[in-house]
């Protein structure tokens, strides 16, 4: 489970039939725990089943059975968005604004 976001969207001309119809999306990883750094500059690419828009914020989970659960099991996928954050909480304070401590420092 990650914390990401969104830097633009992946286009492709063709893809392999279990993904036709499914977003493609670059996301930036944010470190957990020093919320002050901004993103790792880790990236990677992510099927989105959510409709998540470039610089929102969202939850990643990785895996075959949160493939399986979504798409189909043949899918040759196994990153995708589960949930775009409104909200998020740090040692039980809501942090109202998620873009001061989660947009990467120097971008």
């Amino acid at each position: 489970m990650k914390i990401g976001r969104i830097k633009r969207p992946i286009w492709s001309t063709r893809k392999v039939n279990n993904l036709e119809g499914i977003r493609l999306l670059e996301v930036e990883i944010m470190p957990w725990g020093d919320w002050t750094l901004g993103g790792s500059g880790v990236t990677t690419i992510v099927c989105d089943n959510v409709g998540a828009g470039i610089g929102e914020h969202i939850f990643i989970c990785t895996g075959s059975a949160v493939r399986d659960t979504v798409f189909n099991p043949e899918a040759p996928f196994k990153t995708m968005v589960t949930a775009i954050l409104d909200q998020v909480y740090i040692d039980e304070k809501l942090v109202k604004d998620k873009n001061a401590f989660l947009i990467p420092v120097g971008k």
